[in-house]
């Protein structure tokens, strides 16, 4: 069990390195980066528009980088919930969903202030706020998955 406490909680605690570490790129870098993978999604995904990038409007493809930057927020942060409830099931803390909740949105609050002082990036509270639903769907994915699992359990073994 103590085993267990640790892993999840080194695993947490790197996750969130790595999105404060996105967080601390100047925009640019960002915008390059987030470019560079809308470019390759399309291409997988939707190959009649990958088609089309070099006859788009900058409009459209404004659109379709902050779609995939703000489904990059909700992705991050679903993780963060599932890692957070994860740590929090090997301890004796009451509410842990409330708890993983609660540490999710911390996270979020420092990230984008963090982004107000990294050239190029902005705090936004939207942002706070989608990262706020990624976990929520993370937390919950994890909350239903255990407790799915108790109820299968428990029905095999009685």
């Amino acid at each position: 069990m103590k085993n267990k406490k640790i892993f999840f909680t080194i695993l947490t605690f790197m996750w969130v390195a790595v999105i404060f570490s996105f967080s601390l790129q100047p925009g640019e870098v960002s915008g390059d980066i987030s470019g560079s993978f809308l470019q390759k999604i399309l291409e997988w995904f939707a190959p009649r528009v990958f088609e089309k990038l070099e006859t788009m409007s900058q409009e459209r493809l404004d659109m379709w980088h902050m779609v995939l930057r703000k489904c990059a927020h909700f992705t991050e942060f679903a993780v963060l919930g599932v890692l957070s409830s994860l740590t929090l099931l090997q301890t004796k803390i009451s509410r842990r969903a409330l708890a993983a909740m609660m540490f999710c949105l911390l996270v979020a609050s420092t990230d984008e202030t963090l982004q107000l002082f990294v050239d190029g990036r902005a705090g936004r509270v939207v942002d706070v706020m989608i990262d706020g639903a990624g976990a929520l769907s993370g937390v919950g994915v994890t909350v239903i998955s255990v407790k799915l699992g108790v109820c299968i359990l428990r029905q095999k073994l009685g």
